[in-house]
């Protein structure tokens, strides 16, 4: 028994998703200029139509700032896509529906991304014996005609992000991390008798500032990259289009994973050796797919 047989098996095993005779919702939503009004469920939405989220800020009737979780299509229309709600909560509905629909999140309400840094700005009056060698990486650099070491803001605030690379943390996570890193250094700061408490503030911006620019530049998307799961997603929001039951969509996947993943040179209709546990992973995320809608309709 190949793997996509014996992974439907253990999906028509698992508890919630006995009833597969549930009809799958059809994307049918296409532009914000189509949609209803009001909240629009994810499940009639057309999703290779849609560019990303967006962290929408609002007025309500009371004058008060309010967001919307909304979705943004090519056109450049959108629908909610949940309730309007504190910028938190709306944050949330953003990010887990941006993780189960693959998408990214536009939020204006980040901090902006900072401009280019002056080079002359950076260099402090700051020496290793004033800190100790406390601070992390190497961010020192070498005044050649006062032959001694100055504190290079920029590459304190470069190794401070590259401390936070190998974490598997969002661009937020990383942020976060980095002010809490902050304030360690301004406690180095202030503890610093050559460092006039005025100064320490503006060193902390410079800082968080050149760190933020290695942040944002090293957070690839991921849109671009193509992976078997994200064959498996889409496969799945074609076969919607037809108005299948839950167990059709899983017959139709599991073929339509095979023909894919075949090698056309190969005579007998195997996958070729690396392309098993492909077409398994595309199968358990489109599968899981199928599970998530399966479960909205039954309520």
């Amino acid at each position: 028994m190949n793997p996509e047989k014996r992974e439907r098996s253990n999906f028509a095993e698992r508890p919630g998703n006995s009833n597969l005779s549930v009809k799958l919702p059809v994307p049918s939503v296409k532009s914000g200029k189509d949609a209803p009004e009001g909240v629009v469920d994810d499940g009639v939405i057309d999703w290779s139509l849609v560019l990303r989220f967006w962290v929408q800020p609002m007025v309500d009737e009371h004058e008060q700032r309010v967001y919307a979780p909304c979705a943004v299509f090519l056109d450049n229309t959108w629908v909610r896509v949940g309730s309007v709600g504190s910028l938190r909560c709306v944050r949330i509905v953003c990010q887990r529906m941006a993780a189960i629909h693959d998408k990214g999140v536009s939020d204006e309400t980040l901090p902006a991304i900072p401009g280019a840094l002056n080079p002359n700005d950076m260099i402090v009056d700051v020496f290793p014996s004033d800190l100790a060698d406390c601070l992390p990486g190497d961010p020192w650099w070498w005044d050649e005609r006062h032959k001694t070491f100055k504190l290079n803001l920029a590459a304190l605030g470069s190794d401070l992000a590259l401390g936070l690379l190998e974490r598997d943390l969002t661009e937020a996570g990383k942020i976060e991390l980095l002010d809490v890193a902050l304030e360690y250094i301004e406690t180095l700061f202030r503890s610093c008798d050559t460092i006039q408490p005025h100064l320490a503030r503006s060193y902390l911006e410079k800082t968080r500032q050149a760190a933020l620019i290695w942040i944002r530049e090293t957070s690839f998307p991921t849109d671009g990259l193509e992976t078997p799961e994200d064959d498996g997603r889409m496969l799945v929001d074609e076969i919607r289009r037809d108005g299948v039951t839950a167990d059709e969509a899983l017959i139709l996947l599991q073929k339509q994973i095979e023909a894919l993943y075949q090698d056309p040179c190969w005579p007998y209709g195997r996958l070729v050796k690396g392309q098993e546990d492909r077409a398994l992973r595309a199968y358990n995320a489109g599968a899981d797919r199928i599970i998530y809608f399966t479960q909205k309709e039954l309520g």
